[in-house]
């Protein structure tokens, strides 16, 4: 009866300390996705109000790990991870690289004005991800909606190859930020 309970009492030490060295493991390193700037001159668009919503992204790529293509064509992550909600931090760069790079005023949602916007855009992913062949792709659709009829509503498809120099966080991060920058050209133009 001793040797049981002393066998139990060592499993449970020894679980235990599985369990703390599970907990005492170092965290992935954590990247925040690049500000998506201007291009130094801002082009005239029909809404002087824009609402970007919430985008839409691919399971793999809303999870916080920064995942990459792999040799078979499966996605894997990375040893990094975002240091922001991806959907968050990309509906956020999106809004700064709209205003940057347009005359309208960009927010987004919640609308945190008391007129509604002049345009509500909203951005759906099919893919956004690093592949092994050296290319960073990134193919959706875009939404401009007018609340008030001030901009034509349309939708278009974008399909945006950026070159990546690796499959480490850092390429990704910074080749995810020049598709972004792409992108908002795109959105740009639909609200012309």
């Amino acid at each position: 009866m001793i040797d049981t309970h002393r066998r139990s009492f060592v499993l449970s030490l020894l679980a235990g300390a599985a369990v703390m060295a599970g907990c005492s493991q170092t965290p992935s390193p954590r990247y925040p996705l690049n500000p998506v700037g201007g291009t130094g001159t801002k082009s005239r668009v029909s809404a002087r109000t824009v609402e970007m919503r919430r985008v839409s992204l691919p399971a793999y790529a809303a999870g916080p790990s920064i995942v990459a293509g792999g040799p078979t064509g499966a996605l894997v992550p990375t040893a990094g991870e975002w240091a922001d909600d991806p959907d968050r931090a990309i509906t956020a760069a999106l809004a700064a690289g709209v205003e940057a790079r347009s005359t309208a005023r960009t927010s987004t949602e919640p609308w945190p004005l008391s007129e509604p916007p002049d345009a509500r855009v909203e951005v759906r992913f099919d893919q956004l991800v690093a592949r092994t062949d050296g290319v960073f792709v990134l193919l959706g659709q875009i939404a401009v909606s007018s609340p008030n009829g001030q901009v034509r509503d349309n939708l278009r498809r974008v399909s945006l190859n950026v070159p990546i120099t690796g499959t480490d966080p850092q390429a990704i991060a910074a080749a995810q930020t020049s598709a972004l920058g792409l992108l908002a050209d795109e959105i740009v133009a639909a609200l012309r």
